[in-house]
Protein backbone atom coordinates (compact mmCIF):
# COMPACT_ATOMS: atom_id res chain seq x y z
CA UNK A 1 0.00 0.00 0.00
CA UNK A 2 1.20 3.21 -1.03
CA UNK A 3 1.61 6.23 1.75
CA UNK A 4 -0.03 9.42 -0.57
CA UNK A 5 -3.11 7.79 0.11
CA UNK A 6 -6.00 10.65 -0.44
CA UNK A 7 -9.18 8.92 0.13
CA UNK A 8 -10.52 6.03 2.19
CA UNK A 9 -13.36 4.53 1.22
CA UNK A 10 -14.53 1.96 4.02
CA UNK A 11 -16.96 -0.69 2.84
CA UNK A 12 -18.70 -2.57 5.81
CA UNK A 13 -20.35 -6.16 4.39
CA UNK A 14 -22.62 -8.21 6.16
CA UNK A 15 -24.24 -10.96 3.83
CA UNK A 16 -24.06 -8.65 0.88
CA UNK A 17 -22.72 -11.60 -1.62
CA UNK A 18 -25.54 -10.48 -4.56
CA UNK A 19 -24.37 -6.85 -4.74
CA UNK A 20 -20.79 -7.16 -3.37
CA UNK A 21 -18.80 -7.78 -6.59
CA UNK A 22 -20.69 -4.56 -8.47
CA UNK A 23 -20.25 -2.27 -5.31
CA UNK A 24 -16.48 -3.13 -5.19
CA UNK A 25 -15.62 -3.00 -9.53
CA UNK A 26 -17.72 0.31 -9.63
CA UNK A 27 -14.89 1.32 -6.92
CA UNK A 28 -12.03 -0.25 -8.98
CA UNK A 29 -13.79 1.22 -12.20
CA UNK A 30 -13.16 4.93 -11.31
CA UNK A 31 -10.58 7.55 -12.70
CA UNK A 32 -9.45 8.67 -9.46
CA UNK A 33 -6.75 6.29 -8.27
CA UNK A 34 -5.08 7.83 -5.22
CA UNK A 35 -7.41 5.31 -2.86
CA UNK A 36 -7.43 2.46 -0.56
CA UNK A 37 -10.39 0.27 -0.21
CA UNK A 38 -10.73 -1.39 3.43
CA UNK A 39 -13.48 -3.91 3.65
CA UNK A 40 -14.89 -4.93 6.86
CA UNK A 41 -16.61 -8.13 6.88
CA UNK A 42 -18.93 -7.88 9.73
CA UNK A 43 -19.76 -11.85 10.52
CA UNK A 44 -21.13 -12.60 6.90
CA UNK A 45 -22.32 -16.35 6.61
CA UNK A 46 -22.89 -16.25 2.81
CA UNK A 47 -20.18 -16.08 0.80
CA UNK A 48 -19.60 -12.57 1.37
CA UNK A 49 -16.27 -13.21 2.68
CA UNK A 50 -14.73 -15.63 -0.06
CA UNK A 51 -15.84 -12.51 -2.54
CA UNK A 52 -14.02 -10.09 -0.43
CA UNK A 53 -11.06 -12.45 -0.32
CA UNK A 54 -11.02 -12.55 -4.05
CA UNK A 55 -10.73 -8.99 -4.42
CA UNK A 56 -8.19 -8.35 -1.60
CA UNK A 57 -5.87 -10.99 -3.52
CA UNK A 58 -6.10 -9.24 -7.16
CA UNK A 59 -5.68 -5.38 -5.91
CA UNK A 60 -3.17 -4.20 -3.60
CA UNK A 61 -5.25 -0.93 -2.89
CA UNK A 62 -7.56 -3.47 -1.12
CA UNK A 63 -7.42 -4.15 2.35
CA UNK A 64 -9.67 -6.66 4.40
CA UNK A 65 -10.93 -7.33 8.10
CA UNK A 66 -13.02 -9.69 9.43
CA UNK A 67 -14.62 -9.32 12.62
CA UNK A 68 -17.83 -11.30 14.66
CA UNK A 69 -20.75 -9.96 13.50
CA UNK A 70 -21.18 -6.12 15.63
CA UNK A 71 -23.20 -4.17 13.40
CA UNK A 72 -22.42 -1.84 10.66
CA UNK A 73 -20.92 1.83 12.93
CA UNK A 74 -18.64 -0.93 14.56
CA UNK A 75 -17.71 -2.24 11.07
CA UNK A 76 -17.04 1.28 9.71
CA UNK A 77 -15.44 2.27 13.13
CA UNK A 78 -13.17 -0.96 12.53
CA UNK A 79 -11.95 0.93 8.98
CA UNK A 80 -11.35 4.44 10.21
CA UNK A 81 -9.01 2.63 13.16
CA UNK A 82 -7.01 1.35 9.77
CA UNK A 83 -7.84 4.15 7.55
CA UNK A 84 -4.49 5.89 6.54
CA UNK A 85 -6.62 8.55 3.50
CA UNK A 86 -7.24 12.51 4.07
CA UNK A 87 -10.68 12.03 3.46
CA UNK A 88 -13.21 9.08 4.34
CA UNK A 89 -15.78 8.04 2.44
CA UNK A 90 -18.51 5.21 3.50
CA UNK A 91 -20.21 2.81 0.86
CA UNK A 92 -22.71 0.30 1.76
CA UNK A 93 -22.02 -3.05 0.32
CA UNK A 94 -25.16 -2.84 -1.81
CA UNK A 95 -24.76 0.60 -2.98
CA UNK A 96 -22.31 1.72 -6.11
CA UNK A 97 -20.36 4.58 -6.78
CA UNK A 98 -21.39 6.31 -9.83
CA UNK A 99 -19.13 7.04 -12.82
CA UNK A 100 -16.28 9.60 -11.91
CA UNK A 101 -17.33 9.94 -8.21
CA UNK A 102 -13.97 10.15 -6.47
CA UNK A 103 -12.49 12.64 -8.79
CA UNK A 104 -15.41 15.23 -8.66
CA UNK A 105 -15.33 14.59 -4.63
CA UNK A 106 -11.74 15.26 -4.55
CA UNK A 107 -11.56 18.17 -6.74
CA UNK A 108 -13.75 20.43 -4.66
CA UNK A 109 -11.87 19.45 -1.16
CA UNK A 110 -9.18 22.13 -1.23
CA UNK A 111 -10.32 24.27 2.38
CA UNK A 112 -13.32 22.41 3.44
CA UNK A 113 -13.90 19.24 6.30
CA UNK A 114 -16.16 17.54 4.21
CA UNK A 115 -17.63 17.90 0.69
CA UNK A 116 -21.34 16.70 0.34
CA UNK A 117 -22.68 14.99 -3.12
CA UNK A 118 -25.96 12.87 -3.84
CA UNK A 119 -27.64 9.60 -4.20
CA UNK A 120 -30.45 10.62 -5.81
CA UNK A 121 -31.73 9.58 -9.61
CA UNK A 122 -29.56 13.01 -11.41
CA UNK A 123 -33.05 13.83 -12.80
CA UNK A 124 -34.40 15.05 -8.84
CA UNK A 125 -30.69 17.03 -8.27
CA UNK A 126 -31.08 20.59 -8.84
CA UNK A 127 -29.19 21.74 -11.01
CA UNK A 128 -26.93 24.52 -8.95
CA UNK A 129 -23.88 25.85 -8.18
CA UNK A 130 -22.08 24.33 -5.36
CA UNK A 131 -22.56 25.48 -2.08
CA UNK A 132 -20.66 26.57 0.97
CA UNK A 133 -22.01 26.03 4.51
CA UNK A 134 -20.41 26.42 7.95
CA UNK A 135 -21.19 24.61 10.72
CA UNK A 136 -24.68 26.03 11.91
CA UNK A 137 -25.91 26.11 8.30
CA UNK A 138 -24.93 22.14 8.13
CA UNK A 139 -26.10 21.03 11.02
CA UNK A 140 -29.53 22.76 10.50
CA UNK A 141 -29.72 21.34 7.00
CA UNK A 142 -29.47 17.87 7.79
CA UNK A 143 -31.59 18.29 10.64
CA UNK A 144 -34.31 19.60 8.18
CA UNK A 145 -33.55 16.53 6.03
CA UNK A 146 -32.44 19.38 3.41
CA UNK A 147 -29.42 16.98 2.98
CA UNK A 148 -29.68 13.41 3.33
CA UNK A 149 -28.35 11.88 6.05
CA UNK A 150 -27.32 8.77 4.80
CA UNK A 151 -23.35 8.25 5.16
CA UNK A 152 -22.42 7.83 1.61
CA UNK A 153 -22.07 10.45 -0.92
CA UNK A 154 -20.05 12.40 1.69
CA UNK A 155 -15.89 12.94 1.77
CA UNK A 156 -14.93 13.35 5.14
CA UNK A 157 -11.70 15.10 6.69
CA UNK A 158 -10.08 11.95 8.44
CA UNK A 159 -9.39 14.21 11.28
CA UNK A 160 -12.62 14.88 12.51
CA UNK A 161 -12.81 11.55 13.53
CA UNK A 162 -10.80 11.81 16.52
CA UNK A 163 -13.82 13.01 18.36
CA UNK A 164 -16.86 10.42 19.69
CA UNK A 165 -18.49 10.67 16.73
CA UNK A 166 -19.40 6.87 16.33
CA UNK A 167 -20.64 5.96 20.09
CA UNK A 168 -24.67 5.70 19.48
CA UNK A 169 -25.70 2.82 21.67
CA UNK A 170 -26.69 -0.42 20.54
CA UNK A 171 -30.20 0.02 20.57
CA UNK A 172 -30.52 3.16 17.93
CA UNK A 173 -31.39 1.34 15.22
CA UNK A 174 -32.75 4.15 12.99
CA UNK A 175 -31.13 7.55 13.06
CA UNK A 176 -28.03 5.90 13.89
CA UNK A 177 -26.28 7.67 10.48
CA UNK A 178 -28.12 11.44 11.09
CA UNK A 179 -26.04 11.24 14.80
CA UNK A 180 -23.14 10.43 13.40
CA UNK A 181 -23.14 12.92 10.72
CA UNK A 182 -24.39 15.44 13.08
CA UNK A 183 -21.44 15.10 15.58
CA UNK A 184 -18.95 15.22 12.76
CA UNK A 185 -20.80 18.55 11.33
CA UNK A 186 -20.28 20.26 15.12
CA UNK A 187 -16.56 20.38 14.10
CA UNK A 188 -16.29 21.50 10.67
CA UNK A 189 -15.17 24.72 10.28
CA UNK A 190 -16.42 25.08 6.60
CA UNK A 191 -18.78 22.45 3.71
CA UNK A 192 -19.23 22.41 0.17
CA UNK A 193 -22.54 20.63 -1.35
CA UNK A 194 -22.31 19.96 -4.80
CA UNK A 195 -25.17 18.71 -7.29
CA UNK A 196 -23.69 16.24 -8.53
CA UNK A 197 -24.83 12.39 -8.41
CA UNK A 198 -21.68 10.12 -6.16
CA UNK A 199 -23.45 7.33 -5.10
CA UNK A 200 -26.45 5.14 -6.02
CA UNK A 201 -28.70 3.67 -3.45
CA UNK A 202 -29.91 0.15 -4.15
CA UNK A 203 -33.02 -0.39 -2.76
CA UNK A 204 -33.93 -4.13 -2.21
CA UNK A 205 -35.90 -6.35 0.82
CA UNK A 206 -34.19 -6.81 4.15
CA UNK A 207 -32.73 -3.50 4.60
CA UNK A 208 -32.22 -2.19 8.34
CA UNK A 209 -34.63 0.98 7.43
CA UNK A 210 -37.16 -1.45 6.02
CA UNK A 211 -37.32 -4.11 8.64
CA UNK A 212 -36.72 -2.11 11.84
CA UNK A 213 -40.76 -0.78 13.17
CA UNK A 214 -40.21 1.81 15.15
CA UNK A 215 -42.62 3.77 17.43
CA UNK A 216 -43.42 6.94 19.75
CA UNK A 217 -41.44 5.59 22.42
CA UNK A 218 -38.26 4.94 19.98
CA UNK A 219 -38.51 8.52 18.74
CA UNK A 220 -38.68 9.98 22.36
CA UNK A 221 -35.57 7.60 23.27
CA UNK A 222 -34.14 8.84 19.77
CA UNK A 223 -34.63 12.55 21.02
CA UNK A 224 -32.53 12.10 23.74
CA UNK A 225 -29.19 11.02 21.51
CA UNK A 226 -30.17 14.32 19.39
CA UNK A 227 -30.27 16.69 21.47
CA UNK A 228 -26.93 15.38 23.10
CA UNK A 229 -25.47 15.63 19.49
CA UNK A 230 -25.67 18.87 19.26
CA UNK A 231 -25.09 19.96 22.59
CA UNK A 232 -28.83 21.35 22.67
CA UNK A 233 -27.81 24.40 21.69
CA UNK A 234 -30.71 26.83 20.93
CA UNK A 235 -28.95 27.59 17.40
CA UNK A 236 -30.60 24.53 16.00
CA UNK A 237 -33.61 24.62 17.61
CA UNK A 238 -35.16 24.97 14.75
CA UNK A 239 -33.90 22.56 12.65
CA UNK A 240 -34.86 20.18 15.22
CA UNK A 241 -38.25 20.80 15.68
CA UNK A 242 -38.50 20.26 12.29
CA UNK A 243 -36.96 17.06 12.27
CA UNK A 244 -39.25 16.00 15.17
CA UNK A 245 -42.22 17.17 13.04
CA UNK A 246 -40.82 15.00 10.17
CA UNK A 247 -40.28 12.02 11.92
CA UNK A 248 -44.10 11.86 13.47
CA UNK A 249 -45.15 12.90 9.94
CA UNK A 250 -43.48 9.57 9.00
CA UNK A 251 -45.03 7.64 12.11
CA UNK A 252 -48.32 8.34 11.04
CA UNK A 253 -47.35 7.94 7.28
CA UNK A 254 -46.05 4.44 7.52
CA UNK A 255 -47.03 2.43 11.02
CA UNK A 256 -50.56 1.14 10.87
CA UNK A 257 -50.40 1.24 14.53
CA UNK A 258 -52.34 4.48 15.99
CA UNK A 259 -50.37 6.38 18.74
CA UNK A 260 -51.48 8.83 21.36
CA UNK A 261 -51.52 12.44 19.73
CA UNK A 262 -52.45 13.60 23.04
CA UNK A 263 -48.94 11.99 24.51
CA UNK A 264 -46.58 15.66 25.73
CA UNK A 265 -43.93 14.95 23.49
CA UNK A 266 -46.49 15.47 20.49
CA UNK A 267 -48.32 18.10 22.14
CA UNK A 268 -44.88 19.89 23.10
CA UNK A 269 -43.29 19.70 19.54
CA UNK A 270 -45.96 20.68 17.44
CA UNK A 271 -46.92 23.63 20.04
CA UNK A 272 -43.01 24.91 19.92
CA UNK A 273 -42.81 24.08 15.79
CA UNK A 274 -45.64 26.87 15.42
CA UNK A 275 -43.30 29.60 16.02
CA UNK A 276 -41.19 28.44 12.77
CA UNK A 277 -42.27 28.25 9.01
CA UNK A 278 -43.44 24.97 8.29
CA UNK A 279 -43.96 22.78 5.37
CA UNK A 280 -47.55 21.65 3.92
CA UNK A 281 -47.10 18.65 5.30
CA UNK A 282 -46.19 20.05 8.79
CA UNK A 283 -49.42 21.97 8.91
CA UNK A 284 -51.52 19.29 7.81
CA UNK A 285 -49.76 16.74 10.08
CA UNK A 286 -50.33 19.34 12.85
CA UNK A 287 -54.27 19.91 11.83
CA UNK A 288 -55.31 16.28 11.96
CA UNK A 289 -52.89 14.55 13.71
CA UNK A 290 -55.87 13.62 15.88
CA UNK A 291 -57.58 11.45 13.49
CA UNK A 292 -54.58 9.40 12.32
CA UNK A 293 -56.47 7.87 9.28
CA UNK A 294 -57.24 11.13 7.98
CA UNK A 295 -54.27 12.41 8.24
CA UNK A 296 -52.05 9.16 6.79
CA UNK A 297 -53.70 9.90 3.51
CA UNK A 298 -53.55 13.20 3.33
CA UNK A 299 -49.72 12.93 4.03
CA UNK A 300 -49.49 9.82 1.15
CA UNK A 301 -51.22 11.58 -1.19
CA UNK A 302 -48.80 14.72 -0.94
CA UNK A 303 -46.09 12.57 -0.86
CA UNK A 304 -47.38 11.10 -3.97
CA UNK A 305 -47.68 14.26 -5.83
CA UNK A 306 -44.12 15.12 -5.27
CA UNK A 307 -42.59 11.68 -6.30
CA UNK A 308 -44.63 12.00 -9.61
CA UNK A 309 -44.63 15.78 -10.53
CA UNK A 310 -41.41 17.33 -8.62
CA UNK A 311 -39.54 13.96 -8.22
CA UNK A 312 -38.74 14.36 -4.85
CA UNK A 313 -38.75 10.75 -2.67
CA UNK A 314 -38.67 12.00 1.29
Amino acid sequence: MKEDVKISIIIPVYNAELFLRDTINSVLSQNFSDYEIIIVNDGSTDSSLNICNEFAKSDSRIQLFNQTNKGVTAARRKGIENAIGDFILFLDADDLLASGALQILYSYSSNVDVVIGFNDDPIAIPKKRPMYLNKTQLINDFLKNKLDAHPSAKLWHRSLFQHECMDAPPFIKLGEDLLMNLRLAMHIRQAVVIYKQICIYVYHEGQTTQKFKHNLKYEITFNHYLLESVNNQKKYQRGLFHFKLYELRRLTRFQHEDYNPKDPFVVETCKKALHYRLSLEDYVYIIFKNNQKICRKLLQLIAGFKRKFLHIYH
